[in-house]
């Protein structure tokens, strides 16, 4: 479809797709580089919050079990 076509069908100047198109192909790469940013940031601390949250829950469950088995072993003498 030429170019003339898709500016009429989307009320658009010609020179708006053309510009668009350059500004896309000096532009695209780096659609793809990773750049860290302040919401990238504010990610990784929210990780970094809820992975020492299931650390502190499973030190919890550990010593509730390991308590659990003492309490069996003195009640019944075994496991």
């Amino acid at each position: 479809m030429p170019i003339s076509q898709v500016a009429e069908k989307h009320n658009v100047h010609v020179n708006d797709i053309y510009n668009w198109k350059k500004k896309l192909f000096e532009n695209a790469a780096s659609v793809f580089e990773s750049k860290p940013s302040a919401n990238n940031s504010v990610h990784q601390k929210k990780i970094e919050a809820l992975e020492a949250k299931l650390k502190k829950n499973a030190d919890a469950i550990n010593w509730l079990v390991s308590e659990n088995i003492e309490l069996k072993k003195n009640i019944d003498g075994e496991i």
